[in-house]
Formats: C-alpha cells, sequence, structure tokens
C-alpha cells in the first residue's frame, strides 16, 4: 500500500489517513514508508506492545530518542533483561505510596505557579498569556526536578533544556528548523554532564533525601555505569514532563473547543479524573511505538519477517470502532476507557500515576480561577510520534 502518514499534512489531521489505512485491514505494509508495517486496530496494537519476544523494543538506536545519549542504554529503548536493569533502579520512587507522598507537595507548585502575581496579572489583562511556558511545561518539570534533587538556582536553566528537549524529540527533522535541533543536541548533551557531575557530587556526600542520591546508593554494585544513571534521569525528566505537559495542554484546549463538555466538568468535578483519561485517549501524547520483529511472525492476518519494523499506532487504537463506541467523540464521561496510551506490558508507563495526579491537580486549579478562559493560540509540534505543542496561549476569563 502507498499511504504515508507522515507528510506534513498528516501530522497535522492525520484521522483521514487514519480512517484509509483501517479501512484496508489491521495490519498494513506500507511501501511509501519503506516498508514498515503499520498495526491501527486496538486488538493487535495491546498484541504487539505485550509481547516483547516477538515485537523488540530495540528497534531504534538511543540516538533516534535524542541524539545527546550517544549509545548509552535508556529504558525507552530496551528489552529484558536491560529494560528490566534499568527500571527496576528507579521503580520504587513511582509506587503508589511514593506518588501519593507528594500530592502535597504537588498542589502547592499548582498554587505557586497559578498565583504568581505576574500570571496573575496577565490572566487579568485579557491579552494572550503563555500558559504553556509559565503553567502546563513548569510544572511536571518542576516537580521531577524536585524528585530528582536539583537545585532551585539550577531549575530555570533545567526548563530552558528540556524546553529545547522537547520541542525535537521524535520530530519529523524534515518539519523542525536546523537550529531547534542543534538546540536540542547541545541541551541534551549539557543536561547529561550536569547530571554527570550531580552523581559525582552525591556519591561523595553520600546523600540520599533525593532520587539521584539514592540512585547511587542502591547502585553500589554498579549495576548501572554512571552513563546510564545519567541517561535515566534524562529520560525521567523528559518523559515526566513531556506526557504531564502535553496532555494538561490538550486537556484544556480540547475543554475550550467543547463547551458542554467543559460546562459540566466545572459543575461536577468528579468528572476530571475520566476527563483526563478521556483526554489521553481522544489526542494521545504517545501516537505510536516502534517495534522490531523477532524471527517469522504471523500479525492480523500478515506473515511478518525477522528484522521487520512496525508501528503500534497507538493514535488509531484509541480510536479503534471495534473497542470503542463513537470513538470519534470527545465524551468526559466514558468508562471504562482501556486507551493504550501509557502502553502495555513491560514498557507500561512508570509514571502514569504521577502523571495523573498533576493533571486532576492542574485542571482543577485552573478551572477555580479561570472556568471561562479562552484560547487565543495553539500550535502543536511537527512530531509524529508525540503530541507535544509549541504554543499556546490564553485570555483569562472569570
Amino acid at each position: 500500500m502507498d499511504i504515508n502518514i507522515v507528510t506534513p499534512e498528516s501530522v497535522l489531521d492525520p484521522w483521514p489517513l487514519l480512517d484509509r489505512l483501517r479501512e484496508a485491514g489491521p495490519v498494513v505494509r506500507s511501501e511509501a514508508m519503506g516498508g514498515v508495517w503499520l498495526v491501527s486496530s486496538y486488538e493487535h496494537c495491546r498484541e504487539v506492545l505485550l509481547d516483547p519476544k516477538r515485537f523488540s523494543n530495540t528497534v531504534f538506536a538511543s540516538t533516534d530518542f535524542g541524539p545527546w545519549f550517544e549509545g548509552t542504554d535508556t529504558m525507552v529503548h530496551t528489552d529484558p533483561p536491560d529494560h528490566t536493569r534499568l527500571r527496576s533502579m528507579v521503580q520504587k520512587a513511582f509506587t503508589y505510596r511514593s506518588v501519593q507522598q507528594l500530592e502535597p507537595r504537588i498542589a502547592e507548585i499548582v498554587r505557586e505557579l497559578l498565583d504568581a502575581p505576574e500570571f496573575v496579572m496577565d490572566m487579568a489583562s485579557g491579552e494572550p498569556v503563555d500558559v504553556l511556558g509559565q503553567f502546563t511545561s513548569a510544572l511536571p518539570t518542576t516537580v521531577i526536578s524536585e524528585l530528582l534533587g536539583i537545585p532551585s538556582s539550577d531549575r530555570k536553566l533545567f526548563y530552558q533544556w528540556a524546553e529545547a528537549m522537547m520541542r525535537c524529540i521524535m520530530a519529523d527533522p524534515r518539519l523542525v528548523p536546523q537550529a531547534h535541533i542543534d538546540a536540542a543536541v547541545t541541551s541534551g548533551r549539557d543536561m547529561l554532564a550536569y547530571l554527570q557531575t550531580e552523581i559525582a557530587t552525591r556519591r561523595k556526600s553520600g546523600t540520599t533525601d533525593d532520587l539521584i542520591g539514592r540512585l547511587v546508593q542502591q547502585n553500589t554494585d554498579g549495576a548501572l555505569s554512571d552513563d546510564e544513571l545519567a541517561a535515566t534521569c534524562v529520560t525521567l525528566l523528559v518523559a515526566g514532563s513531556d506526557t504531564t505537559s502535553s496532555t494538561t495542554t490538550t486537556m484544556l484546549s480540547l475543554l475550550a473547543s467543547h463547551p458542554e463538555q467543559r460546562r459540566r466538568v466545572i459543575e461536577e468535578r468528579a468528572l476530571v479524573p475520566t476527563g483526563i483519561e478521556e483526554t489521553l485517549r481522544f489526542e494521545p501524547t504517545a501516537r505510536v511505538n516502534f517495534r522490531k520483529v523477532l524471527g517469522d511472525v504471523e500479525l492480523g492476518g500478515q506473515r511478518l519477517a525477522d528484522g521487520d519494523v512496525v508501528w503500534a499506532l497507538v493514535i488509531a487504537a484509541n480510536r479503534d470502532p471495534a473497542r470503542f463506541g463513537e470513538p470519534d467523540r470527545y465524551d468526559i464521561t466514558r468508562n471504562p476507557n482501556p486507551h493504550l496510551t501509557f502502553g502495555q506490558g513491560p514498557h507500561l508507563c512508570l509514571g502514569a500515576q504521577l502523571a495523573r495526579m498533576e493533571i486532576r491537580h492542574a485542571i482543577n486549579a485552573f478551572l477555580d480561577r479561570w472556568p471561562h478562559y479562552e484560547v487565543a493560540e495553539r500550535r502543536p509540534s511537527p512530531a509524529y510520534a508525540a503530541l507535544t505543542w509549541e504554543k499556546f496561549t490564553v485570555a483569562g476569563g472569570r
């Protein structure tokens, strides 16, 4: 089939091509995309994500996630047992109990950002306000920076690095200015160097009151190299910030464009959690998961050969009419909502609970203060694999 779902047009409006793809079958080979297999059905996407023995996550080198890693293993692009080795080091920080302990501070950070005098004045002015930069991106970056133990004096630097990196991660290089790519590479390498220094400092001091210190303490047997420890911290920062920031921004955007849904969630705050799940389904942050076929396998009536590349299209699976009723309707009451945005199997998102908590506090607090906000400008970034935002501004409305 000659379908190409990563043209500039389809990145911004993927739905017509995805409908055409679904009509062609649940698993389709795209010659226009170099022979990759496009998996659009919920059933078969889930099958791919759950089975690392047949569908490997090592399809891309670490440099495809971010060239600053320069071949260092990360959780993002490894299979068990390497993935297990890397993930187990940080898993304790994201257990239900650990995340619940963070909630008071998350609520406090939300208040600090939204009640900052400059932000309040900007929202009261009636002029467009950069909610993306001043709130939805700043919140998760602050949370994960504090968790890691980054000094408050260096947080602004981390915001700048994270912003530059998130602008380009998994983006189509044909659609991104070279200056942005250069800035992302420089920022990533600067962040890695910074974190390697922090790791050395924690090792020398023996400090264990932050995540970096605990990782160093747990790693006395040398299970992870310092490069892997630093790359793990970068992965946590970028992945944690991106999902939370993008989903919070997307939910504010969708509520603005669906006034009846916004009215309901303002009146019934118990709908915020189901609204978050519906936002994750309707406009997923992670649009596609990439896998490599191990051995000859059958999937959706097709024969896939060893080494073939598979695109598990979460963006299509989440709107599969065989799994979701009225899949193209944004419905904040939808329950149950078994979307695939946080993945499945061994790569199920480690920080999903934390992201949900941050988004819930962010949406509730924003609607408390500005329930009738209007979107001034919304501009998603030119990335197919992940929904991120370049610009999102609103005008306040109490």
